[in-house]
C-alpha cells in the first residue's frame, strides 16, 4: 500500500483516502466544520456500539480531548467527505510511571471505507503516540472486534485491547 505524506499531520492513502490528525486551536476549527456530518457519524457510533450516550457530547468530548493535547483523526474520502473519525488521549497510567495512549473511540462509516483503512488509521495513531513517548496504545470494545488481533498485533484482555509500544 502507498501513502503519501505531505507532513506529519496530513497523509494520503491508496485510492487518495486521507488521514487528517487535529491538534490544539486548529483541530477544533476544523470539527466545527464538520460538526454536522461528526453528528450523524456519532449517532451511528453510538448506535452500533450499543451505547447510551450523546451524539452532541461525543464531538464535544473530542473537541475537549484537543484542548488537552490529545489527537483526532478525521478520514476523509477524496472529495474531503468524512469517512470517519478516531481519538487518543495521553495519560500518567495510575498504575506505573509512564505515559499511556488510549483510544476512547474510533468510528469508519462500514461499506464506504476501504478495508485498508482502519490498519493504516492504527498504524498512525500507534506512531504518533510513540512519538508522544507513550509505552502502550490501549482501546476498549464492549464487544470483540473481528480480525483486530491479525491487523493491530494487540492481545484481547476481556474486550480491552493492549498494543505495547517498542522504545527506539
Amino acid at each position: 500500500m502507498t501513502t503519501l505524506v505531505a507532513d506529519a499531520r496530513y497523509q494520503i492513502l491508496e485510492g487518495g483516502v486521507r488521514l487528517v490528525r487535529l491538534e490544539d486551536e486548529a483541530g477544533i476549527g476544523w470539527l466545527r466544520e464538520y460538526r454536522s456530518i461528526l453528528r450523524t457519524a456519532a449517532a451511528d457510533f453510538l448506535k452500533r456500539g450499543k451505547f447510551d450516550g450523546d451524539r452532541d457530547v461525543v464531538v464535544d468530548e473530542l473537541m475537549e480531548l484537543l484542548s488537552v493535547g490529545g489527537a483526532v483523526w478525521l478520514v476523509l474520502d477524496p472529495e474531503y467527505r468524512l469517512l470517519g473519525w478516531a481519538a487518543v488521549r495521553l495519560r500518567r497510567a495510575a498504575w506505573a510511571k509512564r505515559l499511556v495512549a488510549e483510544v476512547p473511540g474510533v468510528y469508519l462509516y462500514p461499506k464506504r471505507t476501504p478495508r485498508h483503512v482502519f490498519r493504516a488509521l492504527f498504524d498512525t495513531m500507534l506512531a504518533w503516540a510513540a512519538a508522544e513517548g507513550a509505552e502502550e496504545l490501549a482501546f476498549t470494545s464492549r464487544r470483540p472486534i473481528r480480525g483486530v488481533e491479525a491487523i493491530t498485533g494487540a492481545k484481547v484482555v476481556g474486550c480491552v485491547y493492549a498494543r505495547p509500544i517498542p522504545k527506539d
